[in-house]
């Protein structure tokens, strides 16, 4: 409890056959799904409604889970940073190429300026 955790992760704890104890319906997932922390959720939303303590066996994790998931959202945030730093890259490649074409739209302006300038005369 208290660790974010991905809905792959959820339900990868919930359909752990190591653990039998479990409910393994859906319903007894959603029900107690509310009672974890969830990214992007809320801190109320992920507030047991229920006035009873959650059962011990989902308050457990198998051994060295919280060291895997640890590691899964640090290779998370790498790829993050990595793929944020590819679209800085791109966006600025893409102002690049919309400056140069305003550039050649206004250099094309100007000599058909120019031509029409010359045509007159």
């Amino acid at each position: 409890r208290g660790e974010n955790l991905d809905a792959e992760s959820l339900f990868s704890i919930y359909e752990n056959d190591e653990q039998p104890e479990f409910e393994k319906d859906h319903k007894t997932r959603l029900m107690f799904a509310p009672a974890l922390v969830i990214p992007g959720l809320p801190s109320h939303a992920t507030t047991p409604t229920r006035s009873e303590p959650l059962p011990t066996p989902l308050l457990k994790l198998p051994y060295g889970a919280l060291e895997h998931f640890s590691e899964q959202r640090k290779r998370m945030e790498k790829a993050e940073s990595f793929l944020d730093a590819l679209l800085d890259k791109f966006e600025a490649e893409e102002e690049e190429l919309w400056e140069e074409r305003k550039e050649r739209a206004e250099r094309e302006a100007e000599a058909e300026a120019a031509r029409v300038e010359a045509e007159r005369k």
